[in-house]
This record gives C-alpha cells, sequence and structure tokens, in this order.
C-alpha cells in the first residue's frame, strides 16, 4: 500500500508502518513456564489496557475485548450480539468496506477469531511486529464509531441465518444448546443465560437499523472496554499509540448488566428432543455449580477433566471400553462466565443403545465418586494434565491475549500467575465432596435425544 502525505498523522502513521524498538527492553529473569509478565493501566476514557511483551517471536497481537455478549440483549432480539460482532467487520467509519481484513493481509497479518460469548465479544488479530501501529489503529476504529446500512444490515443477517443452518445440521447442537442454555438457567428469575449465544431465525430477522445503533451507543464505549497486547513491542511506544488511536475516543457512560438471580431454582428438569439427523441416541446433562471466584470451582474442573479426559479416563474405560455403550463421552465445567457454571455431561450411544442405558451408567460412575471419590492416581493425573493445557496456551500471542483477558474480566488479574496453585492444593476430599453437592439429580436438567422427527 502506498501512503499519502495528506493523510492525518494518526492514519499515516497506522497505515504506513512504524518500526519499534522492540527489544529495547533489559533481559528479564527467567521465569516458570506459563508465567506472563503483564502491565496494565487504565485510559482516562475508562478503557482497561494490559500490556505483555514477548520477544521470543516478531509477531504481536491485539485482542479488543467489549463486556457485551448475549445476555444483554433485548428480549426478542436473541442472537443480535452475534450478529453485531459480525457487522464490526464491516462497517467502521474509516476503513472501506472489507477494508479490515484486507488491510492485515497485505502485511502478512491474520484476522480472527472473533468471538461472541454470554458475557463479552472479543475481536483479535495478529501482525508481524513492525505493523502492530496498524492493527491498534484498526482495532481501535472498531470503538470511534459505526457506520450501517439497511443493505449492510441485511446481508450479513443472511450471513449469519446461514451459519445458524449449518449448525443445525449437526447431529446434537440443538440438544447440547438445550441442556447448556435453555434448560438449566431459570427463564424467569436469569433471562440472560437461559437462551443461546446464536438465538433464533426469528429473532435475527427482527432486528432493525435502530436496534444496531441503539447497541454500539449502549455497549461499545471505552469503559465497557479491554484491550491486551501481546508479543514482540516496546511498551512505551505501544503506549503512545495506544493513547494517540484510543485516547482520544469520548468517554461513555453504560448500562448495568442484567440480572441472573436464583438460576438453578427450577431444577430438576427433563426433555426428551427429536433429532431427525442424529443416528444414534444420547444423553446430556447440565448440573448447577458455582461463579468462576468460587472455591469450589477448582475441585470440579479438575473432577471433569478426570472422568472424560485421556483414553483411561473412568467415563471412557467404562462407558465405551468396558461397556460398548458409547462412541463419545464428555464431561466439562462451563465456567468462564459471570453467572454460576454449569457441569456438562454428554453421551453419545452406539447402534442399538439406548439413552436410558447411557444414563443409569453415567449416574452409576458419578455415584462411585461420591462414595469413593476419585483415587490419587486420577486425581494426579488430573492436575498433570490442566497444568500441561495451562502451560500450552500460554505459549503462543494468541492464547496469551485470551489468557489475560479472561482473568481481567472474569478472575481477576493478579490471579493469572497463580491461579494453578489452587488447582494444586485440591485434594481427592475436596472432589469427593463437591460430587456429592451439586451432582445431584435434584439439581440437574437432563436431555434425551432420539433419532427421529423434529420437534414441533
Amino acid at each position: 500500500m502506498r501512503c499519502h502525505a495528506r493523510a492525518t498523522r494518526w492514519l499515516a502513521t497506522a497505515l504506513c508502518g512504524l518500526t519499534l524498538s522492540a527489544h529495547s527492553l533489559a533481559a528479564q529473569e527467567p521465569v516458570l513456564p506459563g508465567h506472563i509478565p503483564f502491565v496494565e493501566y487504565t485510559l482516562p476514557n475508562g478503557l482497561r489496557v494490559i500490556l505483555s511483551p514477548d520477544h521470543s517471536a516478531p509477531i504481536a497481537a491485539v485482542e479488543l475485548w467489549f463486556r457485551v455478549g448475549s445476555r444483554d440483549e433485548p428480549p426478542g432480539r436473541m442472537g443480535m450480539a452475534h450478529l453485531f460482532e459480525h457487522l464490526l467487520f464491516e462497517s467502521l467509519p474509516n476503513v472501506p468496506k472489507k477494508g479490515f481484513r484486507s488491510l492485515l493481509t497485505e502485511v502478512g497479518g491474520t484476522t480472527g477469531p472473533a468471538m461472541t460469548d454470554k458475557d463479552f465479544t472479543s475481536y483479535f488479530a495478529a501482525v508481524p511486529a513492525e505493523w502492530l501501529n496498524r492493527l491498534l489503529w484498526l482495532q481501535a476504529d472498531r470503538m470511534r464509531g459505526f457506520v450501517i446500512t439497511q443493505q449492510l444490515l441485511e446481508k450479513e443477517t443472511a450471513v449469519v441465518k446461514e451459519e445458524m443452518r449449518r449448525s443445525a445440521g449437526f447431529p446434537y447442537v440443538t440438544s447440547s444448546q438445550a441442556a447448556i442454555d435453555l434448560l438449566p438457567y431459570n427463564a424467569r428469575t436469569c433471562y440472560s443465560y437461559s437462551h443461546n449465544v446464536s438465538g433464533t431465525m426469528e429473532a435475527v430477522s427482527s432486528v432493525t437499523l435502530e436496534d444496531v445503533r441503539t447497541f454500539f451507543t449502549r455497549h461499545y464505549a471505552p469503559k465497557n472496554a479491554m484491550l491486551a497486547v501481546t508479543g514482540d513491542f516496546d511498551p512505551a511506544a505501544v503506549r503512545a499509540m495506544i493513547q494517540e488511536y484510543f485516547g482520544t475516543i469520548p468517554a461513555r457512560e453504560v448500562p448495568p448488566r442484567p440480572a441472573c438471580n436464583d438460576p438453578f431454582s427450577h431444577l430438576p428438569v427433563r426433555r426428551v428432543i427429536q433429532a431427525p439427523n442424529a443416528p444414534t441416541p444420547a444423553y446430556s446433562a447440565s448440573y448447577g455449580t458455582v461463579g468462576p471466584n468460587a472455591p469450589d470451582g477448582y475441585a470440579l474442573e479438575l473432577l471433569a477433566l478426570a472422568l472424560s479426559r485421556g483414553e483411561g479416563s473412568r467415563l471412557k474405560r467404562r462407558l465405551i471400553g468396558e461397556e460398548q455403550a458409547a462412541s463419545q463421552v464428555y464431561t466439562e465445567l462451563r465456567r468462564y462466565q459471570e453467572a454460576p457454571a454449569v457441569f456438562f455431561v454428554q453421551a453419545i450411544a452406539l447402534q442399538g443403545v439406548g439413552a436410558n442405558r447411557l444414563e443409569m451408567l453415567l449416574d452409576q460412575e458419578i455415584e462411585r465418586v461420591q462414595e469413593h471419590g476419585l483415587t490419587t492416581a486420577e486425581l494426579k493425573q488430573a492436575k498433570k494434565r490442566l497444568r500441561t493445557e495451562m502451560t500450552f496456551s500460554r505459549q503462543s500471542v494468541e492464547y496469551k491475549t485470551g489468557t489475560l483477558l479472561r482473568y481481567a474480566h472474569f478472575k481477576g488479574l493478579e490471579s493469572v500467575n497463580s491461579d494453578i496453585d489452587k488447582y494444586m492444593n485440591v485434594t481427592t476430599g475436596d472432589v469427593q465432596r463437591v460430587a456429592r453437592k451439586y451432582l445431584v439429580r435434584s439439581n440437574r436438567a437432563a436431555v434425551v435425544t432420539e433419532p427421529g422427527k423434529a420437534n414441533p
């Protein structure tokens, strides 16, 4: 791209490149694997900034995180947050249509993954280090303004609806969504979590220009955002660019987030879903648990790892190996959200096996944990697996930005390098106690998936 002399200084430097003295910092002392050095500060307009230099490779990444997700959608507009994620690639005030991606790819950068979840929407991109200023300017343009036309809204609505159609074509998506979102959260007291992120066809189709303009004004403000920069850069130079590109964006107040009260007070519930494209039955269940900072979450997360991760895990050994009842089995604590999380369990049957048998076998194994706990070897293996996953997830600039932002939002940034100790201190008694407390039938949303006609 050729630079133009008449461009303003902040635009010119962003688009034409700026060489950073990326290695000007003094060499740091060696740290333990997985340790992430960082500094944080807040701009006067409310934007929270996290910087984490890493000179191991000449690349840099920026992730812009907004505290807005599907929980913030007004009733009748489910799926609007995800639709808005698409719009902010196409409707920036100072970037030509489709220009965001092209301005990065022409210098060797990559965009994505962008992500919409219950509590946040994030935009990630990475570039060769010398083009970090361009990336920062482009990310700032997402917050600077919003340009939308009816034609663009209709185009992106069609894209989102096509994504929904493709997703619905997978055999167990509908039942998984029901078990994770629609059933475990009380729609009366916790509406903000009781619908899935993708929403419905009807709701997405009903979104208007006024809806999206209001959504931007309400939620896409500096005070409602965080910015993480990782990779090969000079912090002083980057702080100056952030001040220039983001610091001039006016501050705006943001509304309080919708409440989620007594989310599991309606449990237990049960539903049978007919899935025409499911080749075999399945059984899914979610148990109501705790919020992201609750001490019991550490034991629950290790229990989920011990139950189904690895070929020797007890659920895979029992349901897949010994009983030959399931083709897949999976457990997860869906912890990174502001509301209390669910402990999710799912098994997919082999031909000739019914969902009731899967439920019985899963219940038997959960009851064994409640009666006898995990073995010392099982818990040790789960801790080893978690430490490995945490360490691996911190080796790239992409995962570092996401890790820093997740901790800043949900658990407190100060714990990003010490949280592992809380997992390592979990005992077999802790795991047995949380299994007895939370993984009980009276605290469960259960979904049986049967091959057959679609539900009306």
